[in-house]
Formats: structure tokens, sequence, C-alpha cells
């Protein structure tokens, strides 16, 4: 069957599109992901990344594979046993994480950011032109979601959840346009909602529930916004769209909900707490101005003169996409739409600022799970989804205006930003680095790429083709103006550079070595460090945000390092980081130096009856571990006489036991220590960890995405009967030209005729 020319140029818009997008996404990323002769693969550096994202993954790989390819649902190393899904250690269903089954490590790791950008591009293509943009204008909206600074540059800060998740926002948002703005179409409206339904869902499942509560805020915002027209009718599809989402991320929101009743969240976190990042109001000149007052990052100025302690991430839009934005509410046609997005990015851009206004107390107090999250600047993803639509919406209108024939307008503007950008560039260049030549050298930048995008827009209105060609040359500049601003944000250095600082055992793994599992011991100066998880060893106070109320309750009653806690966890030895000496303590293990790493003296504590022992705390002299997996444990163990057996691990309901083979016990409270009751003699205890959270959560999963592509599916196939006015709505869609003017086009052909 032959394709039509429309058909033709269809798909190579969808083509040159996709292609388009990936190749921004690699020329922003692709420098620090590829192999350098001589220097093997690089590594994506950021905090969270080599403190957290990167150490629990390697363990979560090496588990799934000793575990023979069965996803790893406890990691007993950290903090005396954790849930992977219920406390978001790892993400199993973001499709992205499975790249690691099939590349290297490193390279799996990197092409996960590739694909997150990418695809968020592809989100933004499709929200613009759910709003009725042309093919040329949504372009832009592709470029600005693609290389958003908001989601680039949290990279560095090693947020890799959190980047997954904001992929899915541009696809929510399209969904709900859709879905809110097609009354008289049906299966639009089912499309729509399913579609908003399963992003909500990823965005669970991608492991970062702040950024599904924005998506939950932007469809408030939308039903409250679509009340005056439209009445309770737009009631049904929120409804659905939530359902579909709680739904499709059962499996790793029912888990999580589960942790959380457990969790030091259980109660929410303190407001100080809660507003400790929050966004001074000075920074949203970033939004405009790449780096107004500096950043803090190794590349970058290294010098900052905000107030936000450290800029390590950039919010920063591009100037000519948020012009562009205050630009849309000059065409009639989507002035409504405009009016939306201007108001979400109003919305959250107060948000996250946090305690520097009421608004954030008064949400902390009223809405429900407000008080769980930690970060109000997460909020700001609703502006970093607004201001692409709305820099689309924008360029729509100057298109208007330029078929008009009103180009000299924007000759006149062009030329004024040029000259400021000029004279704004020469004061500046040699200027001493300080906080207003910061701003001058970001305005006197901005300036002049407005001057480009205007020049660009009046030269192809002079020559009458100010079609496609205008909305790729602008987007070519915004796309160039972002590689820029971000690459100041990202970090990259060798592999083996890592593994060698990070991964590789250093001399207290060695002398750890011949310890028996669990390897426990307290190390001064490195509590937060996941390393020791990599070379067999417990992290009891590793970095992670979320974990047991009673462990975070013992801690602070205990004191973390003191013999009470020492000995409430087994922790048998204690490590003296320094030269080694020839003098040491009888019984102490004298390390020395190891790749270049200090040395120093490990001593036992025989106070310390160790994390295997009787109730009574009297040692067991003869116990090991015959296995030890994240969803198995087996304990062979000698018991002097009749008493409890205690394992100073944590143990939640999900957990089961049984001794020699017996029937099984499951447990039915939280608990920081297992407590098992045994004869006198040689005994086997199992363990298994079987959460009912996960299985309900796997069936959750499954029919949520049956629901939606059961709709979707029933949708395309339903026959639709639509109106005169909606069919100029549909024209309107297809053609990517605002409704009003195919209206406005069809009157005249009857007039005409």
């Amino acid at each position: 069957m032959k394709c039509s020319a429309d058909q033709r140029a269809t798909w190579w818009w969808r083509f040159g599109l996709t292609a388009g997008l990936l190749l921004l996404a690699w020329l922003q990323l692709g420098p620090l992901v590829h192999e350098r002769p001589g220097e093997g693969a690089w590594f994506l550096f950021g905090n969270d990344t080599v403190s957290h994202d990167v150490p629990v993954q390697l363990w979560v790989w090496q588990a799934f594979l000793d575990s023979g390819a069965r996803l790893p649902l406890w990691m007993p190393p950290l903090k005396g046993g954790l849930p992977t899904l219920g406390a978001f250690l790892w993400t199993p269903f973001a499709p992205s994480l499975w790249l690691h089954a099939v590349l290297p490590f490193p390279l799996a790791q990197r092409l996960q950011f590739v694909w997150a950008l990418w695809w968020a591009g592809l989100g933004g293509f499709w929200l613009a032109r759910g709003t009725g943009c042309r093919r040329e204008t949504a372009l832009l909206a592709a470029v600005a979601c693609c290389l958003s600074g908001h989601v680039v540059t949290l990279i560095h800060a090693g947020h890799l959840q959190k980047i997954l998740a904001l992929a899915w926002l541009p696809w929510f948002a399209g969904g709900i346009v859709r879905a809110f703005g097609a009354e008289n179409d049906a299966a639009r409206v089912v499309r729509g909602s399913a579609a908003a339904g399963i992003a909500l869902g990823m965005a669970f499942l991608s492991g970062h529930p702040q950024i599904a509560y924005t998506m939950l805020g932007l469809l408030g915002l939308r039903v409250v916004w679509a009340m005056p027209r439209g009445g309770f009718r737009h009631v049904s599809p929120a409804v659905a769209i939530v359902a579909v989402g709680l739904l499709a991320g059962g499996a790793q929101l029912l888990p999580g909900s589960e942790m959380a009743a457990w969790s030091n969240r259980s109660g929410g976190v303190a407001f100080a707490e809660a507003v400790d990042t929050s966004y001074p109001p000075l920074e949203i000149f970033e939004f405009a101005l790449p780096r107004f007052l500096g950043d803090s990052s190794p590349v970058g100025s290294g010098r900052y003169f905000g107030q936000w302690g450290e800029r390590l991430v950039s919010d920063y839009a591009g100037v000519l996409v948020v012009v562009l934005a205050f630009a849309a509410f000059c065409g009639r046609a989507q002035r409504r739409e405009a009016a939306y997005w201007w108001s979400a990015a109003l919305v959250f851009l107060f948000i996250g600022f946090g305690h520097y206004t009421p608004f954030y107390k008064l949400l902390y107090h009223v809405m429900p799970g407000m008080d769980r999250f930690r970060s109000p600047g997460t909020f700001f993803a609703g502006v970093a989804v607004a201001l692409p639509v709305l820099g689309a919406l924008g360029l729509e209108s100057a298109m208007v205006l330029l078929e008009r024939k009103r180009a000299p307008l924007f000759l006149i503007a062009g030329a004024v930003f040029g000259i400021i950008g000029v004279v704004g560039w020469m004061m500046t260049r040699n200027a001493e680095v300080g906080a207003w030549p910061f701003a001058m050298h970001a305005a006197a930048r901005s300036a002049g790429l407005l001057a480009l995008g205007a020049f660009a827009l009046t030269l192809f209105a002079w020559r009458q083709c100010a079609g496609a060609a205008a909305g790729i040359v602008l987007s070519l500049l915004v796309s160039g103006d972002l590689l820029a601003a971000n690459s100041a944000f990202l970090v990259a250095v060798p592999w083996t550079h890592y593994q060698a600082g990070y991964v590789a055992p250093n001399a207290l793994d060695v002398a750890m070595a011949d310890e028996a599992a669990p390897r426990r011991v307290f190390e001064p100066g490195r509590e937060l460090s996941l390393r020791p998880i990599l070379n067999g060893r417990d992290a009891l106070l590793a970095y992670h945000p979320i974990s047991f109320a009673a462990y975070e309750e013992q801690l602070h009653r205990l004191t973390f390092g003191t013999p009470e806690w020492r000995a409430a966890w087994g922790v048998t030895h204690v490590w003296m980081p320094g030269p080694a000496d020839a003098a040491a303590p009888e019984g102490a293990v004298v390390a020395a130096r190891f790749h270049g790493q200090p040395g120093g003296v490990l001593l036992r504590d025989p106070t310390v009856p160790g994390a295997v022992r009787s109730a009574d705390g009297t040692p067991l002299s003869e116990w090991s571990w015959t296995e030890r997996l994240p969803n198995r444990e087996v304990l062979a163990v000698e018991m002097p006489e009749n008493g409890t057996l205690e394992v100073a691990e944590s143990i939640v309901p999900g957990w089961r036991w049984r001794v020699d083979g017996e029937a099984w016990s499951t447990a039915k409270d939280v608990s920081l220590v297992r407590h098992v009751a045994l004869s006198p003699g040689a005994h086997v205890v199992e363990w298994e960890y079987r959460p009912r959270s996960y299985a309900l959560g796997l069936y959750a999963t499954a029919l949520g995405f049956c629901l939606a592509g059961f709709g979707g599916a029933a949708a395309r196939r339903r026959k639709k009967v639509t109106s005169p006015g909606q069919q100029n709505d549909d024209t309107a869609l297809r053609s990517g030209k605002p409704a009003a003017n195919v209206k406005e086009a069809s009157v005249k052909e009857e007039g005409n005729s």
C-alpha cells in the first residue's frame, strides 16, 4: 500500500525527531560516556552516585547473580537489613535499569542518563502537540525538556531515580492535556487518561514518589482549572488516571507504603528538616540567566554567591524559552492553555521556596503526605515542565504575528538586544570575577541569544518562509545554549579511578577478611560510606534517607559508637587508622599500608558477645552462616543449653523462619533482633523473606498496565462521531495549527464559494 505525501512527511518528522533528540542527549553526555584511548571507560561522578546509587547497584547485581537470578528483596549488610523495594534502594521495574543485564556496569549506568534525556524530549514534543502547537514549534518544547537544566544537572548530584522519574513527567502532562481538552471526543479522553496513568505508575516504578506527587499536583490543578467550564465531568478522567497510576506503580508502591509505616518517616519528617533545602527567591533568575550567581561545581566557576549553601545543580531553562513563555498570552487560540501552565509554574515556584514563604508550611500541615518529603526544590519539576510548553505556545503566537507581516517589530527588538549583548560582553569579558560580574556575564550572554532568536524569526518572516526553518533554527539556538550551560555541572572520572578510590578493598578490608560474617567494625570517619558492603562488610550507619524508626530511635538513645551501641549490634572490632605501630596491644591485628592507603590497628573488644549470641549475652563459640543470600539465610549453631538464640539483624513481617525443617513461623512485628528458642545441641535455623506486598504489587502492576492497554486499544477502534466544531479541533491537532485559525480558514472558504 502506497503512502501519501502527508504520511511520508509525518514519518520523516518522527524519524528526525527521534534521531535528533538522541543526538542531543549524546552531545550533552557523550563526551563523558565513551571510552577514551588508554583510559578505558569513564564514569559520571556525583555526590549520591558514589555514596549510594553505584554501591547499592553493584551489590544488588552481584546478589542477583549469586541467588540464581532472583530479585534481591532484602539487603542484609545495610543498617542491619533493609528491604530493597520498600526503602527504594533500587528500582528493578524501571526499564533502563536492565541495561546492566547486557552491558558492562559503567556503560549501563551512564546510558540510563542518556535514555532519560531522550525520553523526556519525546514527551515534551508530545505534550506541546497536545496543546495544539504545530510540529516546528513543538520541537522547541522537545529540546527544552530533553536538555532541561533541572534534569541534566541532577546527574552531578547523583539522583538517578529522580532523573528516571522526571523523564516521565512530560508524558504525564501530555496525557492530562488530552484527557481534559477534548470534551466531545471520548476516545481521546480515554487515550489521554491511559497515557497519564501509565506515566504516573512509571514515576512510582522509577523510585521517586516526590515526582509522582508533583504529577498529582499538576492533575489537581488541572481539575480545578477545568471546573468552571466542564463542571464535574472532569472528575472521572482524573479518578481513572489516579487509579491506573496507583495500580501500575503497585510493584514499587505497595512495598514502599509498607516500609513507610515502619520507617523513620512514618510520622513525617520535622518541619526544619523538610525545608532544609528551600530555594532562595533570588535564585529564580537562574531560570533565565545561566549561573547568575556562579556555581560551586568542580568544572565550573568554583565560586558561588547565592544563599543556597552549595550550588551543585542548575534550574536554567534557557533565556529564549523563558522569554517566549511570556509571549504565550499573545495567541488567542491557546490563551487559556497558557494561563493554566503559568498558574502551575507559579504554584510550584512558591512551593519550592519552602520556608521563605508561609505557603509551604500550610501545605506541610494540610496536604496528605506532604510532610514525608525533604526537598522543596524538587517541586520545581513542575516549573521545569511548564516552561517548555509555554515556550512552544509563545513561539506559536510569534509565528502567527509573523504571518500577519509584523516583522519590523521583531527587527527593532532584535537590534536592541544585539546592541545590549555586544556592550554587555565588552564590559564584562575582562572584569574581575565577583557577584555582579557573574550576573552581568549571564545577562550579556542571554541578550546575545535573544538577539539571534529575534533575527532568526524576522529573517525567515522577511523571506516569507517562517515555518519549519524558523522553528528548527530557534530549537538549535536553545539546544546550543543549554548544552553549554549544563556542561559546567557534569563531572566525569575514569572508572578505574573510581574503583581504586571507592570500590577496591583497603587495609581494613584485608584485616577483616578472616573474620566470620557478618563482619562489623567501628570505623571512625567512615560511618556514612557504603564502601564496606562492596568488600564483604556490613555498613550499619551507611547513607540512606529511609531506615526503620526503631533503628533511628535506638541510634539516638544509645549514641553511635558507644559500647552499648556496639554491644547491641555485635560490633566486635574497633579500627584505629594511622601508621602501623609495633607496640600494638596484645591480640590486635596490624594492617600495613595497602594500595597507597594508610594502615592501622584492628582491636578486638572482648566485652562484645557478637552478632550471634544467646539471649543472656553469652557468646556462642560454634556457629556459621551456611547461606547468607538476600532473600534466604541459613545459620548452623551449637546451643550448650536450653535458651533463646539472638541474631543482631532486623526482621519484619514478610520474614519467616523454621528450625531443623519443622513448621514455619512468621514475624508479626518489626524487630532489630531475631529471637529463636532452641534446645541444647546442633541446629539449623532457616530464614526466608517473602513479603506479601511484593506479590500483591506485581498483580497490581499487571492489572494497571492491562487496564490502560485495553482502554487505549478500545478507544482507538471506537468509531468517532464528532460535531463540526470538534472536526475543526481535530483538524487543528493533525495539522499542528490552532483551532481558531482553522475555523477562520473554513469561514473564508465558505465565503469564497
